[in-house]
């Protein structure tokens, strides 16, 4: 009897356990002027952008059928670092880009069409995967990309028409290669809060991430968007309607303003505290006590 007691728990658990991205949470949605979200205005000194214009020594595209993956190479010590602002004297070491497909309903209701997620781990840890599984190990920079009927062309999502199809990739020597900041120029207005992270390929409910998104919205003209729009999955279905879906944050929104802009008009503003992560991740948190009590009143098993 104890046995099947115990494997009834185990089926139990692995059901209502299992990957439900709407119990997790993820990121906050953003449109152009920002005035839906109570955003708390901050006095953050500068972010320091290290080593923000040296050129890779090749880099990497791929269609991996859920996202556009960009990968970099550097030489030694040259990689950018995010460091100092709100992140003190941690270090943040850029690793890749990835480009995030916003739902149907969100991108109507913000008017963004796409958004391009730059991914920066923390110096103490050696690569990605063992940094997303640290409390504040990664900070993700969201860079939200607009139709404003601009005839303006990056030049480097011209690489897209190479590989529409999935598993398909491009190889781009060093002077090819973009630097970060030419596809996401370092900027001193932004909002700040803790999330978690939407790279496709991470557990659901993973470690509390830096969410840091630009104020400023990058033009990209009908005929990107269309590049966009003809890439593939894995199951031949458009790339983009491979959303990552989570529910909303629940964490304070911080904004970097100009201090002296706002002390002339006669306001004054807060120093940066730190991160208020205090409702961040207990949806998972509380969805799997509850499945503890209902164990416990179900099978008579003291689990508490």
């Amino acid at each position: 009897m104890a046995e099947i007691r115990i494997l009834l728990i185990f089926l139990f658990l692995n059901g209502a356990l299992a990957a439900d991205p709407l119990k997790c949470i993820g990121k906050y949605y953003f449109p152009e002027d920002e005035t839906t979200f109570n955003i708390l205005k901050r006095n953050i000194s500068d972010i320091q952008y290290v080593n923000r214009a040296e050129r890779p020594t090749e880099s990497r595209i791929i269609n991996t059928g859920r996202t556009i993956f960009m990968d970099f190479s550097y030489s030694s010590d040259n990689a950018p670092i995010l460091t100092n602002g709100p992140f003190g004297e941690e270090k943040y070491q850029f690793k890749f880009i990835y480009f995030h497909w916003l739902p149907a309903d969100i991108s109507r209701m913000t008017n963004i069409f796409m958004e391009m997620h730059m991914i920066f781990i923390n110096t103490r840890y050696s690569n990605y995967d063992e940094a997303s599984k640290k409390h504040l190990g990664v900070v993700m920079i969201a860079v939200r990309h607009v139709n404003r009927g601009i005839m303006h062309s990056n030049g480097y999502y011209e690489y897209l028409k190479n590989f529409q199809k999935a598993n398909e990739d491009l190889r781009l020597n060093a002077t090819d290669t973009p630097t970060i900041f030419e596809l996401a120029f370092s900027t001193k207005l932004y909002n700040l809060y803790v999330g978690k992270s939407t790279f496709p390929y991470d557990e659901v409910c993973s470690a509390d991430v830096i969410w840091m998104e630009h104020s400023y919205v990058s033009n990209i003209s009908p005929k990107e968007m269309q590049y966009f729009r003809d890439l593939k999955a894995n199951d031949g279905k458009p790339l983009m309607s491979k959303t990552v879906v989570r529910s909303s944050p629940n964490s304070a929104i911080y904004k970097a303003v100009n201090v002296f802009v706002y002390e002339q008009k006669g306001f004054s503003v807060e120093s940066f505290k730190g991160f208020d992560r205090s409702s961040v991740g207990t949806r998972c948190l509380k969805t799997f006590n509850i499945i503890i009590v209902l164990i416990s009143l179900v099978f008579g098993i003291n689990m508490i």
